[in-house]
């Protein structure tokens, strides 16, 4: 846990959320890490645009994924982010009418450093 006077410190240590993000997505074949960017990089547009973290529902991520040519189903985008589920660096929520929403629970700091990285 960091407190106020630790922000300089944390600059300098990565954090162990962003450490283990980094081993995660080091191991994860190419298909698997594009996903977790993909999401990573809507979640953030959507807090650059309105300041608040709403995810992805299942169709607009499946959508996503065969626009780049990622995922051509639904199971096989579960498949594929499994990993991360696992993992919690992807969060998935059941809602009340069925439909699933994505989101992450990596702070946007660290996302942003997470989705700068090269993973080549």
């Amino acid at each position: 846990m960091l407190f106020e006077g630790d922000r300089e410190t944390r600059k300098k240590k990565p954090t162990v959320v962003l450490s283990g993000a980094r081993q995660v997505l080091m191991h994860v074949n190419q298909r698997s890490r594009r996903l977790f960017m993909l999401l990573a990089n809507r979640i953030l547009a959507q807090e650059e645009a309105n300041a608040k973290r709403t995810g992805l529902d299942q169709d607009t991520f499946l959508k996503l994924a065969q626009n780049e040519l990622l995922a051509t189903t639904a199971q096989q985008l579960h498949g594929l982010i499994s990993e991360f589920l696992e993992h919690d660096l992807i969060k998935e929520k059941k809602e009340a009418n069925g439909h699933k929403t994505y989101s992450t629970g990596i702070e946007s700091e660290d996302l942003r450093e997470l989705v700068a990285m090269d993973f080549k």
